[in-house]
């Protein structure tokens, strides 16, 4: 069995190195040791969190250490910028995310792009989210499907929006509403993408992957602010729509750590 914090698999993306943590679980999770590779700093900053999130927390940063040493980077204290994303050295970007048992990063050379990765659960299916996360168009399609197809259908519309939003955010800075995105996955394996951004950020240059491991899916997408364009106010009665295509990666599963 993995122990806590210690790292269950690597894997080499699109958008960069991939690495996942598990996490402490249970009763007592959060008076699980610290692990040693925290620097001084990172340890006051976890121990002044609530116990859960400093849960979460520590994980990412050692997820995120470990994809970036995949890369020859050596991290000394990893902060958080105003926004909360990870801060990190010239030349290099990353994003974290995490479930309860598993955290995730994503560690890439920069390249003059910034890149989101998202992890979310398909078991417990709670399909109300929906109307949540999804814009009418969006549910109108999945309420199409097999009820069988539909909860994977709005977690992948979820994570990859997720990923979108992290991806986008250093360029935005301010919080981007789930129905300022429209996903619609293909069955070739890509999908499409719409942004209605309401300042009119943008536009951008987005490349996406997901994947299934063991009851997750895993999404990462790398992001490109191109030239800005000029929007006419008087312009501004008909939705600005910027449309992008997303790769998406076959399943494939990992024997070494069910995720739940």
């Amino acid at each position: 069995m993995t122990m806590p914090f210690q790292q269950c698999w690597t894997r080499k993306l699109s958008h960069g190195f991939c690495v996942a943590v598990t996490l402490p679980v249970g009763f007592g999770a959060a008076q699980y040791p610290l692990p040693g590779d925290l620097t001084k700093e990172e340890v006051a900053t976890a121990l002044a969190m609530a116990p859960l999130r400093r849960v979460s927390w520590v994980g990412g940063r050692v997820a995120l250490r470990l994809a970036a040493r995949e890369l020859g980077f050596s991290l000394a204290t990893i902060g958080a910028t105003t926004r909360g994303a990870p801060s990190l050295p010239d030349g290099l970007i990353g994003s974290i995310s995490h479930k309860s048992c598993l955290a995730v990063a994503v560690a890439k050379r920069a390249q003059g792009d910034t890149v989101g990765v998202d992890l979310e659960q398909l078991a417990r299916p709670r399909p109300r989210i929906a109307k949540l996360v999804l814009r009418s168009d969006e549910r109108a399609c999945v309420d199409a499907l097999d009820p069988a197809s539909q909860w994977k259908e709005i977690v992948l519309r979820f994570s990859l929006k997720e990923a979108i939003f992290k991806a986008i955010d250093p360029h935005v800075q301010r919080y981007v509403g789930f129905k300022e995105a429209r996903v619609e996955p293909k069955e070739d394996g890509t999908a499409e993408i719409w942004l209605e951004l309401k300042e009119k950020e943008g536009p951008f240059e987005l490349d996406g992957r997901w994947m299934v491991v063991d009851g997750c899916v895993l999404s990462s997408v790398r992001a490109r602010c191109v030239r800005k364009t000029v929007v006419n106010p008087s312009h501004h009665t008909q939705p600005h729509y910027t449309k992008y295509r997303v790769g998406r990666r076959r399943f494939f599963s990992l024997k070494t750590k069910k995720l739940e």
